[in-house]
């Protein structure tokens, strides 16, 4: 099954006939691409049954990008940057348990099972995006390191995943939502956020089709 299958299919044959093709993005290189992992915490991921697999899906593609020279990068939320405002729209109480949790060792620990390891990058961000200008150094963090294409996972889809890859498409990254690999408020949510992304940002794939596509393109690029 591929990501798009997920979408609208009036919505994939309009971007099919816009594009030429499904995809804006049929083909990466795994050295310039990196795994942008947003907000894979316990705050997020506790007491929801599908982060087991989510995070399966998350190790799988980080494996695999790193053995190919690719970037991992994990993201978690920091203090807010606009703490006064976020209170105004979200109300006192969860805003004082988001600023509350960004400093707390135990919720804004990384889930347990995510296969990080010592080479991998980290940052926080304090705003919804990782990429917004102000809210944290991912967007220079990568493009020092050579990345024009990121691949994003993580909580919430139609949240913070939602907000990176916006940004990271106005950044000028090419821009890839791993569907399996991230979890909605709810399920229509998760889909309702593909569709916008696919439709105005990127491409949205699943795990299983990046890796036969970054395989694909580091063995054209060692032929």
């Amino acid at each position: 099954m591929r990501a798009i299958d997920l979408l609208p299919d009036k919505l994939v044959a309009r971007m099919s006939r816009r594009r030429g093709q499904p995809y804006a993005f049929p083909a990466l290189d795994p050295r310039t691409t990196a795994l942008v992992v947003i907000d894979m915490v316990q705050l997020f991921l506790q007491d929801r049954p599908e982060a087991g697999d989510v995070v399966a899906n998350v190790n799988r593609i980080a494996k695999q990008l790193r053995a190919l020279a690719g970037i991992v990068l994990w993201v978690r939320p920091g203090p807010a940057v606009n703490p006064d405002l976020t209170e105004a729209v979200l109300g006192a109480e969860p805003a004082n348990r988001y600023r509350d949790a960004a400093l707390d060792a135990v919720l804004n620990a990384y889930q347990s099972s995510l296969a990080i390891e010592a080479r991998d990058l980290h940052t926080r961000k304090g705003l919804y995006s990782a990429f917004f200008p102000g809210a944290g150094d991912a967007t220079a963090c990568l493009r020092a390191r050579g990345i024009d294409s990121v691949l994003i996972a993580g909580a919430f889809t139609d949240v913070c995943v939602d907000a990176s890859a916006r940004d990271a498409y106005s950044a000028g990254f090419k821009t890839v939502v791993l569907a399996d690999a991230c979890i909605g408020t709810s399920a229509a949510a998760h889909r309702d956020a593909l569709a916008a992304i696919y439709r105005n940002f990127g491409d949205v794939r699943n795990v299983s089709e990046l890796e036969v596509i970054l395989s694909s393109r580091a063995c054209n690029a060692g032929a």
